[in-house]
């Protein structure tokens, strides 16, 4: 679903197509236009979706996302740095402080 042009309902959808769509679902809870009920049904019809007819139908009434719902990121972070630091290393979460002193308290 990239792009203005639209695949034929008939094209099989990839796992990157059900995630955008996956988005407008979250982004639609999140804007109050679907109740936290309805939220389970969007993503069971959009994670079971074979074709981009299917994925149409699952984000039926659902306005596009705009430039800005679209996240900052692209993928996940995969640096051991960014994991650490927004808290996710190998599926787990990662909790932890930083102390620092000054040289006039480390006396």
């Amino acid at each position: 679903m990239v792009g203005s042009a639209r695949p034929s309902r008939d094209v099989l959808a990839s796992d990157e197509d059900r995630e955008r769509v996956v988005e407008r679902v979250r982004a639609a809870v999140a804007d109050g236009r679907l109740s936290l009920d309805e939220l389970d049904g969007r993503l069971t019809r959009v994670y079971d979706a074979r074709t981009h007819g299917e994925l149409r139908s699952a984000a039926h009434g659902l306005p596009e996302l705009g430039s800005g719902d679209r996240p900052v990121a692209g993928r996940a972070p995969t640096s051991r740095f960014a994991l650490g630091l927004f808290g996710a290393f190998g599926g787990r979460a990662l909790f932890g402080a930083v102390v620092v002193k000054s040289p006039r308290q480390a006396r």
